[in-house]
């Protein structure tokens, strides 16, 4: 069974990409832009349709607010779920945004080469990507390529697979076949 981890943007991909490849997985594995949230959920109902496919969808909460987070979570997982056994999909929030990952205190100060204030840590929390292109000397137009190399580093790549949301998009990715064969075989018996 192939995972294929559905995400919103070419960023996005970059990110989970680079991790997922560091990881060295055995399980087969794609991640596939959506372009925005509302066609990455679309595109992830379709792939559950396909009978040989587990399907991640990772997207962007925009907030920090607990209720809403488990509104959210809630309501993409049914969403998802509609389509295909539960077994098959799982839903990533990533809070506020992918890149709030960067700011956790183990990982901050090697992705920018430098100690954090805790005004900027504070920052990169809630509003992540704008903190990154600052502390990265780039506009978004040049975001794409300083993330690029930002993720050429393998120890940066080792710390982020500890990390939230990456640790659980692993293991949701080696779970597949595992799942699959247990489906099988429940399904048999």
């Amino acid at each position: 069974m192939i995972a294929s981890i559905i995400v919103e943007g070419e960023q996005d991909r970059l990110f989970i990409d680079s991790v997922l490849r560091s990881a060295s997985l055995q399980q087969p594995f794609e991640v596939v832009v959506a372009g925005g949230r509302s066609s990455a959920i679309s595109l992830a109902r379709s792939y559950l349709t396909l009978p040989d496919h587990s399907v991640g969808l990772v997207v962007d909460s925009e907030t920090t607010f607990r209720r809403q987070l488990l509104e959210q979570e809630s309501n993409l997982a049914d969403l998802v779920s509609a389509i295909a056994p539960r077994w098959r999909s799982r839903v990533f929030l990533a809070i506020p945004e992918l890149e709030s990952c960067l700011f956790e205190p183990q990982i901050a100060s090697l992705a920018f080469k430098q100690s954090l204030s805790a005004e900027t840590m504070i920052s990169g929390r809630f509003e992540p990507k704008k903190t990154a292109m600052e502390l990265l000397g780039v506009t978004e137009a040049g975001y794409t390529r300083a993330l690029k190399l930002l993720l050429a580093s393998p120890e940066l790549l080792a710390k982020l697979s500890t990390a939230l949301p990456f640790r659980d998009i692993i293991e949701f990715v080696e779970a597949a076949a595992t799942a699959e064969h247990t489906a099988t075989r429940a399904t048999v018996a």
